[in-house]
């Protein structure tokens, strides 16, 4: 069914403008069972098309809206309660920000119980140290094109060259070879890991990897010796693989093997 579902997506992708595509999806996923979130897609693209609406009229539309998005937040709580999403974070009945923010563990836990009302491309986990076997085995790595992974916060320091940052406990390298092969994130042309303890070996590893072939964007705060950290950053088809020799050769005293 999310075959059918990211089919369904992608059209709505393609015609941003359109309404056509999302009351297609609706009438779709209300012949799928879900009719509090396809009553919502419809009450939200009629109220977006601003077309000449009585004033009592334009306000039972949006009670009625107010009353769908009730029945959705009741019957997907991980979707609605677990991303904190309201009424107003969604554009014509589609979440409007395309990035969504997660902890690691709500990741692995809810993400399977996002879809309909979630279906997010991007997203961003935090507190992911110590969690990263369970990220790479969760399978709505699939559906991603962009992933930002970043370590369990343990405070704001200052830095003289970065002047504020957060200090984070690293991820593995593990776990950027645990992606290196491709065929969990069949999707994922961005990468963003804040911060990872890596080896000059794994480093190298990973950019040979399938995964650094076809990212079109990376970056990679990685850790070196007494608290500092380097960065890695690539922007453009086949730059990654250059991007993180050049690091490793530029640090390669630094780096434990």
């Amino acid at each position: 069914m999310h075959s059918d579902a990211d089919a369904f997506l992608d059209a709505i992708d393609a015609s941003p403008a359109d309404d056509l595509p999302r009351l297609v999806y609706a009438d779709w996923l209300e012949e799928h069972g879900h009719p509090d979130y396809a009553a919502f897609i419809r009450l939200s693209c009629r109220i977006a098309r601003r077309e000449r609406q009585h004033p009592d009229e334009r306000a039972r539309l949006r009670r009625d809206r107010y009353a769908a998005f009730r029945g959705v937040r009741t019957a997907y709580p991980q979707a609605v309660d677990g991303l904190g999403l309201g009424v107003n974070e969604f554009d014509r009945g589609l979440l409007r920000h395309p990035l969504v923010v997660a902890s690691a563990e709500a990741f692995v836990r809810d993400s399977a119980a996002w879809w309909p009302v979630a279906r997010p491309r991007r997203v961003r986990l935090l507190a992911s140290t110590g969690r990263e076997a369970e990220v790479l085995s969760c399978p709505y790595l699939a559906v991603l094109e962009r992933l930002e992974v970043y370590g369990n916060q343990r405070e704001e320091r200052y830095h003289p060259q970065w002047a504020y940052q957060y200090d984070l406990d690293p991820l593995s390298g593990r776990f950027l070879l645990g992606l290196g092969d491709g065929s969990s994130v069949p999707r994922l042309t961005a990468l963003r890991v804040e911060l990872v303890r890596a080896t000059a070996t794994e480093l190298a590893a990973f950019a040979g990897s399938p995964l650094a072939a076809r990212l079109d964007w990376l970056g990679l705060a990685v850790e070196l010796p007494d608290g500092e950290f380097g960065e890695v950053w690539a922007d453009g088809l086949g730059t990654a693989r250059e991007a993180i020799d050049r690091f490793v050769v530029e640090h390669r005293f630094r780096l434990p093997e």
